[in-house]
């Protein structure tokens, strides 16, 4: 009797890719929580010693949700020394500057009425 063997088809690159993207979406911070976040290891010395020990119990502790910390990569998860505060309060800094970048470039054009001519705020009449 012979035996027949099926081979099981690879993954495509695209699944393969799509997978990771889809591990990576269930990973990403809102920024409300990134804030948080860098605000705690700037500040908190209890909630860093606690990350350097377990990062994934300082995450639950924190209040990311249970499914968010098992997607990350495991080799993000083990005990680790944490960069001096200074480094996290830089960081949430220039989160800062971002936001208050992008909200100053976010103005609506301005227009004024004048002789029954429309014309942009600043343009030459």
């Amino acid at each position: 009797m012979s035996k027949t063997f099926v081979r099981e088809k690879a993954p495509s690159s695209t699944d393969v890719v799509s997978a990771r993207l889809d591990r990576i979406a269930q990973t990403v911070l809102k920024e409300e929580q990134a804030v948080g976040l860098l605000r705690r290891l700037a500040t908190d010395d209890d909630f860093r010693r606690r990350y350097e020990c377990d990062p994934s119990d300082a995450l639950l502790h924190f209040g990311l949700p249970r499914a968010m910390i098992e997607a990350l990569p495991a080799a993000n998860l083990v005990p680790v020394k944490l960069a001096d505060k200074s480094h996290f309060l830089a960081a949430l800094n220039q989160l800062f500057d971002r936001t208050v970048q992008v909200f100053l470039c976010q103005q609506p054009p301005q227009f004024q009425f004048g002789n029954g001519k429309l014309t942009r705020l600043g343009d030459a009449s």
